[in-house]
């Protein structure tokens, strides 16, 4: 059986600003204290130093002004510098193992030879573990390899706050969701990822109050 070499994905070199921002960002959040890259090019810290500085330029060049955006577009290349060096740095450690890549909050270029899609999951349900912490269970996807889960905090005003990506997991029962604000309203979803389509829809979101 032939073998399925497991890329990284850059493709949020194309997104727009705010895209490339929350995709630092969520790659930053995965790959702090994550044990299957222990050694990468570049620490965590410092490329926080660079999304840092990416973000303050963006709001700087947002009040107009050639070389505002001149420099705004330089923080963005140099991010996105230090990003694709870690991105290779993990298509390397993660050895073709598909959960163990997407682990790092990289996504993988999509190995698809079909326009079969995955069926989209479903969250079966969502309780109460430890304090401050949510287990999700999501009915299996035939096909799947592995399971994504985000989250995102409900304002008061049922305005929802960015997407976080938790974590990618092979089991799709008690999958943890860790850190949240007691008494705090979340809105969950989750994705299959594997099969011959890389990706599957995203499930409808589940709201769930924090313990």
């Amino acid at each position: 059986m032939k073998t399925i070499s497991q890329r990284v994905s850059f493709a949020f070199r194309r997104a727009p600003d705010a895209g490339m921002l929350a995709a630092a960002q969520g790659i930053i959040r995965a790959m702090k204290m994550n044990a299957n890259f222990p050694n990468p090019p570049i620490s965590m810290d410092v490329l926080q130093g660079f999304a840092k500085e990416f973000r303050d330029a963006m709001a700087a060049a947002s009040q107009g002004g050639t070389s505002l955006t001149a420099e705004k577009n330089k923080k963005r290349e140099e991010l996105y510098t230090k990003l694709q060096a870690v991105g290779w740095y993990v298509q390397m450690a993660s050895k073709n193992d598909l959960a163990i890549l997407l682990s790092s909050g990289f996504e993988a270029i999509s190995n698809n030879n079909t326009k079969r899609q995955l069926d989209q999951p479903a969250i079966k349900s969502i309780r109460n573990g430890m304090a401050r912490q949510s287990l999700i269970t999501v009915i299996p996807v035939k096909n799947s390899r592995c399971y994504m889960v985000e989250y995102a905090l409900a304002g008061e005003d049922g305005a929802l706050g960015p997407w976080v990506r938790e974590r990618t997991v092979t089991r799709c029962r008690n999958i943890p969701v860790d850190g949240l604000i007691s008494g705090k309203v979340y809105i969950y979803r989750a994705r299959a990822v594997g099969g011959l389509t890389g990706y599957s829809d995203w499930s409808d979101s589940v709201s769930h109050r924090a313990y």
